[in-house]
């Protein structure tokens, strides 16, 4: 058996693409501790293990035995996953010393080491001789130290070399998920910049191994990987601080070839002149400068710089010799630094836009960033002062404590008594989006295949300056939940599988219901985390019950997903324990049963029910029932089915408002009744339900529904604000109020050529949600060109607008009649298509008020979907829809004639004949179909008729 070793741990980042690789301060620390201690040293890099936490522990144990294990806490956005990781670390391997550093734990050691902490020691700065003589005192049988302050290696030279084959089992996959290379050359920065975070770890102190060393690690390197597949990332805090050996390096660089794709490195521009761009030019460097402010009383506040003229005109020398030289460059600006005002913005603008857009072409490119708010920087280290001189007002102080949105809450902040958050956020989108554009037209690269990197990083600051993101940023600015302060932290881990899409989803909901202490108990974290909804429902429906917008099922059936808050706060209710006997007595796919069947372990056992019209009708003897649907009242009958203080989870309350969430625990012959929550489920049919009959599921079930969708239902009725003059496709209301809105979306309605497509975007989608981000995100054909975009952003912002008033006064009823009328379409519908050679689709019929007695129609894949309002008499709504239905069949005729295919609905326009023609004819068809199949419906025709006329 091996001797007990160090194991290392990096938890990896929630980023999945583009990631260095290399652990320099790891391997180093390796490297460090088996020459000076002798004692065998494991590394696990989480970016690249992947699989669940059983893989997690079994890849542990394979590597073991340990005799302590250190988990790096890098950044402050790693915390509370660090925190999960060392839980589920001591839980494996309580005996087990288990030690963290990095930045905040060098910053806030008392984050990580605290009575009930996972944790057992901190070490504050670099780890090298820290954990030297954390090893040696447990070799030694002592008690190691709560915390081990910083201890920092002046002669880096006395440094082993770089064990590089430490990471021998992920060499073989190292290019896997990024092309970015890691690795140190220097340490430490003397400056003193006020939102940096770096004087926590190292210092003020700037230490390098000598020019000589550092070629020699960058040729051993090269004998490890082929330097031609990288871009070096050299992650030094400040590179070349000194001129001479920074040249010395360089020159080293260029004279062994030790070329990569390119070096990628920070330093600043106050100590380059021509012969250091020529040689950085020269060794494939591009550099990051942190610009940071053109402001000189901006810069004077971050401490950058001495004198700031001079720091600027350093600026501008850069940008001149790097388009002389052809050196690739980069400045970082940081905007809404406490402090700032309307005019130091501006300022800062003026001078990015000197720099970077007064000449025809530049070499150089801009990242925008929001201030944040770092633990072990200056501005968070007196805080109070900014608060009080300053007038910022920081709203997440600590922000690294919440399990959601930490990177928002970081920059969540009011600069100044002049700036606020929003008055940042809207000033620097407004501003940057289009110099940002500038920078992409007259941006040149070197002429290298690695000039693509550089336009994704461009592509990339772009994007994060959209209007999209814009909206998102303020929308959270709104929204977000406060700052609950320290929680009970988890022994589950989080974030070992980012690279899959659906599992950060999944994660991501997980993150949000934590953060708003909806979900409290581990088991059911990790249930969740766990059992991939997926593989019972379509990634489809997963993905909508994740971001809490699940389908809605038809009137009375089950549905297949519950919103994920509602889930989770039922099952936090329920308390299944492990040996549990449970039902699930709403087991529409399988999923709840899964994660039941997690809860209740192999000694418990889940039954799932689903037999369509008995559901509840179930015997036995139960300590748990799930009901997942909303029923009038809990059913006697079900007493007897619990245990005694056995407890049943559903929803109880009307058909079409809210329910409350309930728990019931059984005592004798009755139950007690607690209210978990008010929500909006489904509500049951059958037995014990709502409904007398359930509709029937799976292909059984009838081709036409009849539903009530939010999207639709509010997409019309702000169209119904708009008068539209002559157009056959107004549907205009005119005892609505006027809205503030509604002019300037009229304006841009008439302006777009392809503003019908707004007339049926509503059908495509269910939620209010999905409809605004549609129109956001990814408009509809038709409104993709800048004027079509701009009308889908001003719908998009009525439809927001007029929400909260349109769902206050609206009553989403589905009344009785739509029993009747489907059998009845279902009739008149196959008649119909028979002909044709096909069967009918599915048809879904939308109640839509708005629309009166009007109707849209569209298709969905292979599904009809037809809008009416269903509170029209049910004679007009049978003969609505059918003449929705007729339009498909008879449309292809007549444009099989006509070479005009302008749709325009209004008076007078080119197209308004041919929309003419093919409503008459869609009329007259109607009317000789049902002339032969149903004459007794004529006059009803005929009244429909005269109602449109």
């Amino acid at each position: 058996m091996r001797e007990p070793g160090v194991l290392l741990i990096s938890p990896g980042i929630i980023k999945w693409t583009d990631m260095d690789f290399g652990l320099p301060h790891m391997v180093s620390m390796a490297g460090w501790l088996e020459r000076e201690v002798g004692v065998r040293v494991e590394i696990l890099d989480l970016n690249y293990e992947g699989g669940d936490h059983a893989h997690l522990a079994r890849r542990i144990e394979a590597l073991g035995p340990h005799l302590v294990i250190g988990l790096s806490c890098f950044s402050s956005f790693d915390y509370r996953r660090v925190m999960a990781l060392a839980g589920f670390l001591k839980q494996l391997y309580p005996d087990t010393p288990l030690v963290t550093g990095g930045y905040h734990a060098s910053a806030l050691p008392d984050d990580l080491v605290f009575d009930g902490s996972p944790f057992d020691s901190v070490v504050m700065g670099e780890g090298e001789l820290p954990m030297q003589r954390i090893v040696e005192t447990l070799l030694g049988g002592g008690e190691i130290d709560r915390i081990y302050p910083s201890e920092l290696i002046q002669d880096l030279d006395a440094l082993p070399m770089y064990a590089w084959d430490k990471l021998d089992r992920y060499w073989p996959r190292a290019t896997d998920i990024g092309r970015k290379f890691q690795i140190f050359l220097s340490r430490g920065c003397p400056y003193h910049c006020t939102f940096c975070m770096e004087r926590s770890k190292s210092g003020y102190q700037w230490r390098a191994y000598t020019p000589e060393r550092a070629v020699a690690e960058l040729e051993r390197l090269s004998t490890y990987t082929d330097l031609g597949q990288w871009v070096i990332n050299v992650a030094d805090p400040l590179f070349g601080f000194k001129r001479r050996w920074r040249r010395e390096v360089l020159e080293g660089i260029v004279a062994k070839g030790l070329l990569p794709r390119s070096y990628w490195t920070l330093t600043r521009s106050d100590d380059l002149d021509r012969e250091d761009v020529q040689l950085l030019s020269r060794a494939r460097f591009a550099i990051g400068i942190g610009l940071e402010s053109g402001s000189p009383t901006m810069l004077e506040k971050m401490q950058k710089g001495n004198t700031t003229q001079k720091y600027l005109d350093a600026v501008r020398r850069l940008s001149r010799l790097a388009n002389e030289e052809g050196l690739t460059w980069a400045s970082n600006l940081i905007i809404g630094h406490p402090g700032e005002t309307p005019e130091t913005m501006q300022e800062t603008a003026d001078f990015v836009r000197e720099i970077f857009l007064s000449g025809p072409q530049t070499r150089g490119w801009l990242s925008v960033d929001p201030f944040r708010l770092y633990p072990g920087s200056y501005v968070h280290e007196v805080i109070d002062l900014y608060e009080k001189r300053d007038k910022a007002r920081f709203f997440h102080k600590e922000w690294w404590k919440s399990w959601y949105s930490a990177s928002f809450r970081a920059e969540h902040l009011d600069p100044s008594d002049t700036v606020d958050f929003e008055h940042r956020v809207r000033f620097m989108h407004a501003t940057y989006a289009p110099i940002l554009d500038g920078i992409r037209d007259r941006f040149v690269g070197q002429g290298r295949e690695v000039d693509a990197v550089w336009s994704v990083s461009i592509e990339g600051q772009r994007a994060m300056l959209t209007d999209a993101s814009r909206d998102r940023t303020l929308e959270l600015g709104r929204s977000v939940q406060p700052d609950r302060g320290a929680s009970t932290h988890l022994s589950v881990p989080v974030g070992l599988q980012v690279r899959d899409p659906r599992v950060r989803q999944r994660e991501e909901a997980v993150r949000r219901l934590l953060d708003h202490g909806v979900l409290r108990t581990e088991d059911l974290v990790e249930a969740l985390l766990q059992v991939p909804p997926e593989r019972f429902m379509s990634e489809a429906t997963a993905s909508a019950m994740l971001q809490e917008a699940p389908p809605l099922p038809p009137e009375g059936a089950l549905p297949e997903a519950l919103a994920f808050h509602t889930l989770a706060m039922g099952l936090e209710a329920l308390e299944p324990a492990m040996g549990s006997t449970v039902a699930d007595l709403t087991a529409r796919t399988g999923y709840v049963a899964a994660l039941l069947e997690h809860l209740v372990g192999p000694e418990g056992r889940v039954v799932a029910v689903r037999a369509p019209g008995r559901e509840l009708l179930i015997d036995g003897s139960f300590d748990r029932l799930w009901i997942g649907a909303a029923l009038p009242r809990f059913p006697k009958r079900l007493v007897h089915v619990l245990t005694e203080g056995g407890r049943a989870v559903t929803a109880l309350g009307p058909r079409f408002r809210p329910q409350d969430l309930v728990v019931l625990t059984r005592h004798g012959d009755d139950v007690s009744e607690r209210i978990v929550a008010r929500v909006r489920v489904p509500v049951y049919g059958g037995w014990g339900g709502w409904l007398t009959t359930p509709p029937v599921l799976g292909p059984e079930r009838s081709e036409v529904r009849f539903e009530r969708w939010e999207g639709p239902a509010l997409a019309a009725h702000v169209l119904a604000h708009l008068d539209l003059g002559a157009d056959a496709a107004s549907h205009h209301d005119p005892t609505l109020p006027q809205r503030p809105w509604a002019a300037p979306l009229l304006d841009a309605y008439r302006a777009a050529p392809g503003h019908l497509a707004l007339q049926v975007v509503g059908l495509h989608h269910e939620t209010v949600k999905g409809l605004v981000d549609a129109l956001r995100f990814d408009p509809p054909p038709g409104l993709t060109d800048p004027a079509g975009r701009v009308l889908a952003q001003r719908f998009a912002e009525a439809i927001e607008a007029e929400r909260d008033a349109f769902f206050a006064a609206w009553v989403p009823t589905v009344p009785a009649l739509a029993d009747g009328l489907a059998a009845t379409l279902a009739a008149l519908r196959q008649a119909l298509w028979k002909p044709q050679g096909r069967e009918a689709p599915p048809l879904r019929v939308l109640d839509v008020p708005a629309l009166g007695p009007n109707g849209r129609a569209t298709q969905v894949g292979p599904e009809r979907r037809v809008a009416t309002s269903l509170t029209e008499a049910p004679e007009h709504v049978l003969l609505q829809v059918l003449h929705e239905e007729m339009h498909p069949i008879t449309d292809p005729i007549v444009l099989a004639e006509r070479k005009e295919r302008d749709r325009s609905t209004r008076v007078g326009s080119p197209g308004f004949g041919l929309h003419a023609e093919l409503e008459t004819v869609a009329v007259q068809a109607t009317e000789a179909f049902l002339a032969a199949r149903s004459p007794q419906l004529i006059p009803a025709f005929e009244r429909w008729c005269a109602r449109l006329a």
